[in-house]
C-alpha cells in the first residue's frame, strides 16, 4: 500500500528536488521507508494546467534517478515515469 504524505512542507521539499540534479534531496526531504512508489510527470504544470518550461537540470535529475539501485522503474510513457522504491 502506498504511503500518503501528510505534510506540506515535505510535498515542497520533494518538489523542489525536481530543480535539482541530484537526487538525493529525495532523502533529505522525506526517508525512504514513508513511501512505496515516486510519480514524476515529464511536463510540468501550473494550476491551470499549462505546461510549465522545465529546469535544466530535469533531465539529469531523471538519469540519475535511472541510476539508482534502490528505485525501480516499474512504468514509463512520454508524459510520466514511475519508480517503486525496492
Amino acid at each position: 500500500m502506498a504511503a500518503t504524505i501528510a505534510s506540506n512542507a515535505a510535498r515542497m521539499a520533494i518538489q523542489n528536488c525536481l530543480s535539482s540534479s541530484d537526487s538525493s534531496c529525495l532523502d533529505a526531504a522525506i526517508a525512504r521507508s514513508q513511501y512505496d512508489y515516486i510519480y514524476l510527470s515529464k511536463v510540468l504544470r501550473v494550476n491551470n494546467c499549462q505546461p510549465l518550461d522545465l529546469p535544466g537540470s530535469f533531465p539529469f535529475f531523471l538519469e540519475e534517478m535511472r541510476g539508482k539501485e534502490y528505485f525501480e522503474s516499474v512504468y514509463e510513457t512520454d508524459g510520466v515515469i514511475i519508480y517503486k522504491n525496492r
